[in-house]
């Protein structure tokens, strides 16, 4: 897709919540509600989800869908299933004594919620879009939390549905979007950065949300920042703060960590395209002592798909950011393009 600024709407977003009590009930989630001296946009997923670990003292488990909309060809989901399922094992990690009959239950009231936030998008969007060939993606997140009480589910069920309002027109050319900036992060001296190796990487849980923040007031500037871990003695690159990353070495193999990682969407489908275009992926780890070898460097997400890197920075001591890594202008993203080209093909 490429963007139309033209067909740009309003932002917005909606929220369901299944009540034992009654039907499933949606809402416009356009306020910022202050706690605490924090001011909380409900808008966004993430605060929302913030929000309820600070009001009810719990995380929970959630996946984000990509789900695309035009007036031509309706909804495109992106990886339902996938999604679900990696839901239940993040749940499993937070609640190791859950009954298949509630899991069972809670997938069966998430396809209902999922339903009902795609009929308040699907009226929205139609009663806005003028250009039928305008494409509009929404975040779809759905959190599972552990119900509280008799009164309660055993899994509460919620659903956040948000639009950027941005429109986009069905490309062709398949161009790959616009480059962007990583930023390793590395421990100095004995300080302990937050991390999500230790806490059931394999888990999409909300409470990474709140801690990912230290991470972000420290060292992220307008691009993705990379989670490391040392080695015995060596630095291993592991995965974007909400991304996946994949590096391309001199010897044109793939390499992606596997161990200590979420299991993104977005790469396992990568994953598939290199294997029907041929291209090896190697188990290896990702050194940072590694950066003269690797020939492209791209990211992976949900909603995002693929999205090239042009530039690697690592910041000093004095929390200074030098280049460690840039992009060839003579090979610039040719395997990234190859990859892109071919999700699309298979995805349509």
């Amino acid at each position: 897709f490429s963007m139309n600024n033209q067909g740009s709407i309003e932002p917005w977003s909606r929220i369901a919540e299944f009540s034992k009590e009654g039907p499933i009930s949606c809402r416009d989630a356009c306020q910022v509600i202050k706690l605490d001296s924090r001011d909380f946009d409900l808008q966004s997923p993430r605060e929302w989800m913030e929000y309820l670990e600070a009001t009810e003292g719990m995380s929970g488990a959630y996946t984000v869908i990509r789900c695309d909309f035009s007036t031509n060809n309706d909804w495109r989901i992106w990886g339902r299933d996938f999604h679900i399922n990696r839901l239940c094992q993040s749940y499993r990690a937070l609640q190791v004594h859950v009954t298949e009959e509630a899991l069972d239950s809670a997938m069966n009231t998430t396809d209902e919620i999922i339903a009902n936030l795609l009929n308040e998008s699907f009226y929205i969007l139609n009663g806005e879009i003028s250009d039928s060939n305008n494409v509009y993606t929404i975040m779809l997140t759905i959190l599972w939390q552990k119900g509280i009480g008799e009164s309660s589910s055993p899994i509460v069920i919620r659903g956040h549905v948000f639009c950027s309002g941005r429109a986009a027109v069905a490309n062709n050319k398949q161009h790959l979007p616009e480059p962007t900036t990583a930023i390793l992060a590395l421990p100095f001296g004995k300080k302990v950065l937050p991390n999500r190796y230790s806490n059931y990487p394999e888990a999409k849980l909300s409470s990474w949300c709140r801690q990912r923040r230290p991470l972000e007031q420290e060292f992220k500037r307008n691009g993705e920042l990379l989670l490391t871990r040392e080695v015995r003695g060596e630095i291993h690159i592991l995965e974007g703060l909400t991304s996946n990353v994949f590096f391309v070495y001199s010897d044109n193999k793939l390499r992606t960590a596997n161990k200590g990682v979420l299991e993104g969407y977005a790469k396992s489908l990568v994953l598939d395209c290199a294997s029907r275009l041929g291209i090896e992926c190697d188990p290896a780890p990702i050194r940072a002592q590694d950066a003269s070898l690797w020939r492209e460097i791209f990211l992976t997400s949900s909603v995002r798909l693929l999205i090239p890197v042009e530039q690697l920075l690592v910041p000093n001591e004095m929390g200074e950011l030098h280049e460690v890594w840039s992009t060839n202008e003579n090979d610039k993203f040719q395997t990234c393009n190859q990859l892109y080209r071919e999700l699309l093909k298979e995805a349509a």
